[in-house]
């Protein structure tokens, strides 16, 4: 460090008044790359801990989902639904859960089908326990979903909204 100040005595002004602001970013490089670090860290506990028998649904929704529908599932209305909230009603009818399985997110993931299947089902017994005689999902009924992806899945969950309830609006508290 003694050195580098050493050369700025022969650097010009704009050099020396730059120092704070070479500083400032220095720390931030350091700041950032210790979280990176800290997140390889934890990704590679939680890797090995799953490794015994591959990724946990759990795991998987954070990984595939949880960017866009959050941790908790509240997505962002109306574009990406709240799953806590539509999620138990589309359900209800057999449309309803081959939607679940055709929306980019299910169809793009990058987890095998039977992973995909695992995932939707834990998901579902996550946000509902209480829905009693749900199916859990196979990996054949995944592989159809996404063998017929949704150009438009906001407009066809829209229409499926229509049908149940009578308008596109999100359900509040339609947990079946």
């Amino acid at each position: 460090m003694n050195t580098f100040y050493t050369h700025l005595k022969g650097c010009p002004s704009h050099c020396v008044s730059n120092l704070a602001e070479a500083r400032v970013s220095a720390n931030s490089v350091r700041r950032v790359a210790a979280m990176f670090a800290v997140m390889i860290l934890a990704l590679s506990i939680g890797t090995a801990a799953n490794a015994e028998s591959g990724d946990s649904p759990s795991f998987a929704y954070l990984l595939h989902c949880a960017g866009c529908h959050l941790e908790n599932g509240a997505g962002d209305p109306p574009d990406i639904p709240d799953l806590r909230e539509e999620l138990g009603l589309l359900l209800t009818v057999p449309e309803g859960r081959h939607y679940a399985l055709r929306v980019p997110g299910v169809t793009d993931a990058q987890v095998s089908d039977e992973q995909m299947a695992a995932l939707m089902t834990w998901l579902v017994n996550r946000l509902y326990p209480e829905k009693e005689g749900f199916e859990p999902f196979t990996a054949a009924e995944v592989i159809a979903g996404r063998e017929n992806r949704l150009s438009d899945p906001v407009r066809y969950r829209n229409e499926l909204l229509i049908e149940l309830t009578g308008t596109a609006e999100q359900p509040k508290g339609a947990v079946d």
